[in-house]
């Protein structure tokens, strides 16, 4: 520890390694910054309101996994949900899905499958499933798989 003394006052400080732990191993989150929508490990249905006036308005939907645990996790799969029209219960308004990035890994380790079944399991080699690697109608698009290559 460090001090220093000056008329009798000691003002100091002590610099140590702290290991932050989350209370979840490995942590989603789900970011739409332009309505304000921040939800961590499935914390609820967020609601906002779009405008009824414009034709269309592009936006961000941010997806973060933080590995919390100790160790390196491998063979990890994501499977989500879009909220296109008929992909989720009462929804009625056309959203387009964009082509996805990958950022904080190297994009060669990871690949994104879309599909238009909005019963889509992360079974790739099922046929049912309608795993494609590229976007054919983007309002059609109901999941996303994306997994290691």
């Amino acid at each position: 520890m460090q001090q220093n003394i000056k008329m009798g006052k000691k003002n100091g400080e002590d610099i140590k390694d702290i290991n932050i732990v989350s209370y979840a191993g490995v942590v989603t989150t789900n970011q739409i910054s332009d309505y304000g929508i921040d939800v961590v490990n499935n914390e609820g249905i967020k609601s906002a309101k779009l405008e009824v006036s414009s034709n269309t308005k592009n936006v961000d939907i941010n997806k973060t996994i933080i590995n919390n645990n100790g160790d390196k996790i491998t063979d990890v799969k994501i499977l989500g949900t879009f909220p296109t029209k008929q992909s989720i219960n009462n929804n009625n308004i056309d959203i387009a899905v964009g082509n996805l990035v990958i950022s904080g890994i190297d994009s060669n380790r990871a690949k994104i499958y879309y599909s238009t079944n909005e019963n889509a399991d992360e079974n790739l080699q099922d046929a049912n499933n309608n795993w494609q690697e590229e976007i054919e109608d983007s309002k059609q698009v109901k999941k996303i798989s994306c997994c290691n290559k």
